[in-house]
């Protein structure tokens, strides 16, 4: 399907980021829709980042702030 964009008035800055834009979307070839298709994984706890908080005393995983 061929389509013509008007940018008549437009920076030519912004034409070029335009081109540009267009191209990686056709180098990635996504679908007309938009739309990525999500991978999800389980993530063993043992995975999350340790890190010091200053709210809770002591140790804080991600697991353990999302209850999971």
């Amino acid at each position: 399907m061929e389509t013509t964009l008007d940018v008549a008035g437009l920076p030519e800055e912004r034409i070029q980021y335009l081109k540009n834009l267009v191209a990686v979307w056709k180098a990635r070839g996504e679908h007309s829709d938009g739309l990525q298709p999500i991978i999800k994984r389980k993530v063993a706890p043992s995975e999350f980042i340790l890190k010091d908080s200053d709210v809770v005393s002591g140790e804080v995983t991600r697991a353990m702030a999302y209850d999971e």
